[in-house]
C-alpha cells in the first residue's frame, strides 16, 4: 500500500509540476491544447473503466489515475496563474487529509451501494488534489526556472518519454501482466 502511494504521489507530482511549469512558460496564457488533452485523457479513462468492467466485474475501475488526472486538468485551471493560492489550498488539503477530513475515498463513500467494495485502481481525491496543487506552485517557483539538465547531451532523449506519457501509461499494465503471466507459466 505504501509503495503504491509513492507511485501515485510521483504521478500526481508530475501532473502538478507540468501544469505549473506549462503555465509559467506560456506566460500565464491558457493552453490552447487543453480541451483536446482533457478529452483524450477522459476517453482513455472511460476505456479503462470499460475494459476493467469486462475483465474484473467485481473490482472495476471507477476513479483511477486517468480519471483523476482529467479532473485535475479541469479544476486546476483557476490556480495556474495563482501559485501562492495553489500552495495554500494544496497545503490545506494535505493537512486536512492528515486530520481525517475529508476521509479517504470521499466523495465515493456516498455511492458505496452502486460501486464495487474493491477496485483494481482507485485514486482518492484527498490528499492527491493537495499534492497536485502544491506542485503547481512548485512548478512556477524560481527554484525550477533553470534546467540543470538542459545542456546534457542526452537531454532530448531523456525527455522523450514525457512527450508520450499517456501511451506509456496505457501499455505498461498489459506488458507487465503478460510478463508476469509468462514468468508464472515458465516456473509452473
Amino acid at each position: 500500500y505504501q509503495f503504491r502511494n509513492v507511485i501515485v504521489g510521483g504521478f500526481m507530482s508530475c501532473v502538478g509540476l507540468s501544469l505549473g511549469m506549462g503555465a509559467r512558460l506560456r506566460g500565464g496564457a491558457r493552453d490552447p491544447r487543453l480541451a483536446r488533452r482533457v478529452v483524450k485523457i477522459a476517453a482513455c479513462a472511460l476505456l479503462t473503466t470499460a475494459i476493467s468492467l469486462a475483465l474484473y466485474p467485481e473490482a472495476w475501475i471507477y476513479f483511477g489515475v486517468l480519471h483523476f488526472i482529467a479532473l485535475m486538468y479541469l479544476i486546476s485551471q483557476p490556480l495556474l496563474n495563482r501559485p501562492r493560492l495553489a500552495a495554500a489550498l494544496g497545503g490545506g488539503m494535505v493537512l486536512l487529509y492528515w486530520a481525517g477530513v475529508p476521509p479517504y475515498g470521499w466523495p465515493f463513500e456516498y455511492l458505496a451501494d452502486v460501486l464495487p467494495s474493491y477496485t483494481v485502481d482507485f485514486v482518492s481525491p484527498s490528499p492527491w488534489i493537495g499534492v497536485v496543487w502544491l506542485c503547481i506552485a512548485l512548478g512556477q517557483s524560481n527554484w525550477l526556472r533553470s534546467d540543470p539538465f538542459g545542456s546534457w547531451k542526452y537531454a532530448a532523449l531523456a525527455a522523450a518519454p514525457g512527450r508520450h506519457s499517456l501511451i506509456i501509461y496505457l501499455v505498461h499494465q498489459p506488458i507487465l501482466f503478460a510478463g508476469f503471466w509468462l514468468i508464472g507459466s515458465l516456473l509452473a
